[in-house]
């Protein structure tokens, strides 16, 4: 379950990216969005279903999730790294 959820989440980002550069690349703003709120849509469908048939795993997933930020701080926090944006 953790990893349909950050694959789709994964998906999300990559087109939630690509909206920001679509007149770079000629894509068509209505179909990014359109797969941004779909594949929200079975996120939020798969966390339902986990939450009703397996609650342990959507509370490893929650863990998992924490726990990726927590690290993603502290090594930036650690190493002073700091993300660059396109102009």
């Amino acid at each position: 379950m953790a990893g349909s959820v950050s694959i789709l989440l994964i998906y999300v980002a990559v087109n939630v990216a690509h909206l920001k550069l679509h007149r770079l690349t000629g894509a068509r703003p209505f179909l990014l969005w359109l797969a941004v709120f779909v594949s929200l849509a079975f996120v939020f469908l798969l966390i339902g279903y986990e939450g009703q048939s397996s609650p342990n795993a959507l509370i490893s997933l929650t863990g998992v999730f924490v726990l990726s930020f927590v690290a993603e701080w502290a090594y930036r926090q650690r190493t002073q790294r700091v993300l660059q944006t396109r102009a």
